[in-house]
This record gives structure tokens, sequence and C-alpha cells, in this order.
């Protein structure tokens, strides 16, 4: 999940930018909520012979640190993952 959010988050973001003015869709922002409350660890339920991951909410960081010094990211997609 961790590994799919920032290209998702793109992609959504992406789409919310091109929609007519008739349209709606989540914010950007929450999307970025929604993959931060899917990848609690808190959450997670224990699955027999794999581990709950306690560091995903930094990597998650992580992911979404490189894309915000990632040139190709739009300007108003950066504001939203600050």
């Amino acid at each position: 999940m961790r590994q799919i959010s920032v290209p998702i988050f793109e992609q959504l973001a992406e789409a919310t930018r091109g929609l007519d003015d008739d349209q709606e869709m989540v914010s950007p922002a929450q999307i970025i909520g929604m993959f931060v409350d899917w990848t609690d660890p808190q959450k997670a339920i224990e699955v027999q012979g794999q581990t709950i991951d306690d560091g995903v909410h930094l990597d998650l960081a992580e992911d979404i640190l490189k894309a915000l010094f990632n040139d190709d990211m739009p300007s108003a997609s950066r504001l939203v993952l600050r």
C-alpha cells in the first residue's frame, strides 16, 4: 500500500484538476489522508506468518519527501503533501 500511495495520489490529483465545474471528487488532501490511515500499523490485523511493519509511516513520509523534490510534480500537488 505504501509503495503505491504517491503514484496513485499523483494520478488522482491530476484527475481532480481535469474535472469540469459540475463534477466533484474528494480533494487531494483527503486522498493522501486515506493512504495514511490505511497504512496505520495500529490498525493492522495480525496474519499468521507476517509481521506488522511499525515503520511504514516513516517509509511513507520518505516517499512523500522524495516526491516533493521531484521536478515533475505540479506545484498544487506539492502544497497538499507539505
